[in-house]
């Protein structure tokens, strides 16, 4: 008997190791019943969060998994890249239908990462200018040095038939004090409002073709500003969307007086030439708005720590929640010289809350109406669900791909989903009953229904039988007998996958995995 049990376990345990990493992987009452919205290299998905497929968008082009995003009409609208120079926003029906397709008719800029469509029907993303040789000199760029780069960064508004209504671009609010004959010298620590360009040119990652690298943004509609993450700077600043294009390359203009510079930057002030400076971020992504949960109103961001100091064994990467101390007219003040010096509220990661995740790459964060967080680890292609604690409440992998961009939750009553049919029309494949309730059929007569809670497993069945609950390790926890209605409880058991075997009067055996 002893034996049947152990080679059910052996068999159920291999089993679920080889599909570890296909759906939910782990789920607990404390998850937030709500949609998730991601896109591999072969589709975008709209899934519930037990696996369950709504709705589903094809990916026909070379590179379109960056960051779609689903409007309140129920479009899905993305950034795809027809090649290497051609990238264009596209709009797709809730049938997943392409019904509009917009390029940037100016012809020296690639659209890029992410797209948001703004209450006045244009478009607010960012974008790679492509810039020469002599241009580079010229902004004062030592060519051998700055060899390959051929990318200036831009953030630009379209409207509906891709003209460039509005635009920022990087090289208007840099500085350097190398070479006092450019136009852009000046003293670093003078000028915390522009941004070194010597910085970005040292610092670690691939020197091929990009400056600074904004890799991802988010848009106040309220404040009118704009929160870019600048890549290979480390850090994550904000400007003003309220200018015209000529005064956004300026310093003068706008609802906050400073034309295009920097209002408010945060993650390594050594940047600016602020003295032992702490630096915070490495490589990050995903800088936002919060708008929902506990910390509404504050900022957050995927905090990949590439290149971290410290052991290559160690990396790890963290979710700051950010209180940039905004005066009541949006405006920011430095501190001792400053942007955001006490600006950090709380921390989720390896030792702030002993919850271990890493992606040297892409990723991102948000807050739930729940007050949990929902990750995403891109380059492990997973997301995970964490409580106030940190503690692991969902766990989803991306099937068919090991990598992703970005995800999303949204929830239930989001308006995109007034009035649409949200029958699960298909399955994920999951390691697990999602929804930990069910019948399990023993042999030909015999059968058990149960129910898994917090507090414990409610068994019901019509027959003789005895169970056993063991942890993953196959260390018994609890067993028994039942004939009508048992309660085995598990209330002081962690959260985790358990194996629940039933065994009938015939020897007969069924096994079932169950999340706690």
């Amino acid at each position: 008997m002893k034996s049947i049990i152990i080679g059910v376990l052996m068999t159920l345990y291999i089993a679920v190791a080889a599909t570890a990493q296909q759906g939910v992987a782990f789920h607990t009452e404390a998850a937030e019943d709500s949609y998730i919205l991601y896109c591999d290299r072969f589709m975008t998905y709209l899934v519930d969060n037990c696996g369950g497929i709504v709705n589903t968008w094809p990916v026909g082009e070379i590179d379109s998994h960056l960051h779609p995003k689903l409007l309140d009409d129920g479009t899905l609208i993305r950034i795809a890249r027809m090649s290497n120079l051609d990238y264009r926003i596209q709009e797709y029906n809730w049938e997943g239908e392409l019904v509009k397709e917009v390029r940037e008719n100016r012809g020296d800029i690639i659209l890029h990462y992410e797209v948001i469509k703004l209450e006045n029907g244009n478009y607010l993303t960012a974008g790679r200018n492509i810039v020469t040789e002599a241009e580079l000199v010229e902004l004062g760029y030592t060519i051998p040095q700055a060899d390959g780069y051929d990318y200036m960064d831009m953030m630009l508004e379209l409207d509906p038939d891709g003209n460039i209504v509005w635009e920022w671009n990087i090289k208007d609010h840099m500085i350097q004090q190398r070479d006092s004959s450019s136009t852009n010298y000046g003293i670093v620590a003078d000028h915390p409002e522009l941004l070194d360009m010597e910085v970005q040119l040292e610092s670690f990652d691939w020197g091929f073709r990009e400056t600074f690298m904004i890799n991802s943004f988010d848009y106040n509609a309220e404040l009118d500003q704009i929160i870019i993450s600048i890549r290979k700077m480390g850090e994550i600043a904000i400007i003003d969307h309220s200018t015209t294009t000529e005064e956004a390359a300026g310093h003068t203009g706008g609802r906050y007086g400073k034309g295009g510079d920097i209002l408010w930057r945060w993650g390594n002030a050594a940047n600016y030439g602020v003295p032992d400076a702490t630096r915070f971020l490495y490589y990050q992504h995903n800088p936002n708005w919060i708008d929902r949960g506990p910390y509404k109103g504050l900022i957050t961001c995927f905090n990949n720590g590439l290149n971290r100091p410290g052991s290559f064994n160690d990396r790890y990467s963290q979710v700051p929640v950010l209180n940039p101390n905004a005066n009541p007219d949006g405006s920011y003040e430095l501190v001792n010289g400053e942007y955001g010096a006490d600006a950090l509220v709380d921390l989720y990661g390896k030792y702030a809350t002993n919850s271990e995740f890493y992606s040297s790459y892409t990723s991102g964060a948000e807050f739930l109406d729940n007050g949990n967080i929902h990750i995403t680890i891109g380059q492990e292609g997973k997301m995970l669900e964490l409580d106030s604690t940190g503690q692991l409440v969902w766990e989803y992998y991306i099937l068919n791909d090991g990598y992703i961009y970005r995800s999303e939750r949204l929830p239930k009553d989001h308006p995109a989903f007034d009035g649409r049919d949200m029958t699960v029309t298909d399955q994920v494949l999951s390691t697990y009953d999602c929804l930990n309730t069910a019948t399990i059929t023993i042999d030909d007569n015999t059968a058990v229904d149960y129910e898994v809670t917090e507090a414990g497993i409610l068994l019901q069945t019509d027959h003789e039988i005895r169970y056993t609950l063991h942890d993953m390790q196959g260390k018994l926890l609890r067993s028994g007998e039942v004939h009508g209605t048992a309660f085995v409880d598990t209330a002081n058991y962690p959260y985790g996958i358990y194996v629940l075997t039933f065994v009938s009067q015939n020897l007969k055996v069924n096994t079932v995995k169950i999340i706690k």
